[in-house]
């Protein structure tokens, strides 16, 4: 297995995986409507001819319900099951929000569909304490605005986004984050369900026993994108992402022999 590559960059990866039904709650609540957190809801949509769940509230989800399920199939197990359109364009409004929120901890803020932001906090975890103070800002400050938010901090966005996804999440060291995309499930691959079906046939069960084979044969079966997908979970080829914001066209520096602390330094 090739090492990861020595990156100086750190990326923040948030994903609210119920981003349609908490913003659907809070809009209810705005509007003086409480909501019963404890209430089966699903967003719903017609997929290939059947209404389908699209998005669901945790208390769906803890029925055994789960997205892609048909509306006739979801009402057969559970009738009292609530149900309402979904509306994508409203949910990405509130994402592009959430977006803009968080430019007050980096300039560098990236949407990550579905439902899920990327930031590159490269050299801005000192404002705040360290990565672990900026991680815990971060969170703190979705889940005060009421979304529910899962989170990854590593050294490429693409780690950063698996880990987010398909761990617990937290602030991984390049060491820790090795082992933690080592044991992520094939799922975190985000391929089509017959390539999962086909590497779980060959007993394939992680992202550290597709790495242990060779490249080349997958390459040949699967195509040059699921190397590439490999070699940026595994930190060993660094995509930057793409900011809502662009950086500016001209940038001009100027160094100092010695460091700035005065006011009126900075302003002559």
């Amino acid at each position: 297995m090739k090492p990861p590559i020595l990156s100086a960059r750190r990326y923040l990866a948030l994903w609210l995986p119920f981003l349609p039904t908490d913003r659907l709650r809070l809009a209810r609540c705005g509007n003086g409507a409480p909501q019963d957190e404890d209430t089966p809801f699903a967003l719903v949509e017609k997929q290939n001819g059947a209404q389908r769940l699209y998005a669901l509230t945790p208390a769906a989800l803890r029925q055994g319900l789960a997205p892609g399920l048909s509306l006739a199939d979801a009402r057969a197990r559970l009738p009292q099951l609530a149900v309402a359109e979904a509306d994508h364009p409203a949910d990405a409004k509130i994402l592009a929000l959430l977006a803009a929120r968080c430019e007050r901890h980096t300039p560098l803020t990236a949407l990550d569909e579905p439902h899920g932001l990327v930031l590159d906090v490269t050299g801005c975890a000192h404002l705040f304490g360290g990565e672990a103070g900026l991680f815990a800002r971060v969170l703190q400050d979705m889940e005060a605005l009421g979304f529910c938010v899962r989170a990854a901090l590593a050294t490429t966005p693409d780690a950063a986004r698996a880990l987010a996804r398909f761990s617990a999440g937290g602030v991984f060291t390049p060491e820790a984050e090795a082992a933690a995309i080592t044991r992520a499930p094939l799922a975190a691959l985000e391929m089509e369900d017959e390539i999962l079906l086909a590497l779980s046939r060959a007993g394939l069960k992680t992202l550290g026993d597709v790495a242990a084979r060779s490249s080349r044969a997958f390459a040949s079966r699967f195509g040059a994108d699921f190397s590439r997908k490999i070699e940026r979970l595994f930190g060993r080829e660094d995509v930057r992402i793409k900011p809502l914001r662009p950086p500016p066209d001209c940038m001009v520096e100027r160094h100092f022999a010695d460091p700035l602390s005065q006011g009126e330094q900075v302003e002559a």
